[in-house]
């Protein structure tokens, strides 16, 4: 009934950490920080923009299919600071990805 759409461009700088657990097994965590920039659109609440700190938590594992490719499965716990405009957002992200070493 409310009709609330929310969009956030995010540039972030992430360090992470892997860890070989054996030759096909990978695990890998991390922390990423920086700034999100927050579009609010509602039909009760207007249009409401802004800019704030952002940053994520990252854990994962990683399954070696072969010698240069595998497959990966992350989540990620993103959250940004209040803003005068918006309280804090968050999200939870289940990610699924292939990847290839050139």
């Amino acid at each position: 009934s409310g009709g609330l759409e929310i969009g956030a461009h995010n540039f972030l700088a992430r360090l992470i950490l892997e860890k070989e657990i054996s030759d096909l097994v990978d695990f890998r965590a991390g922390m990423g920080m920086g700034f999100s920039f927050v579009e609010i659109q509602g039909n009760s609440t207007g249009e409401i923009d802004g800019v704030g700190f952002a940053y994520d938590f990252l854990l994962g594992f990683g399954y070696n299919l072969g010698e240069n490719w595998g497959l990966n499965i992350d989540y990620r716990f993103f959250l940004t600071a209040a803003n005068n405009g918006f309280d804090r957002l968050k999200s939870h992200a289940l990610i699924f990805s292939a990847a290839i070493a050139l």
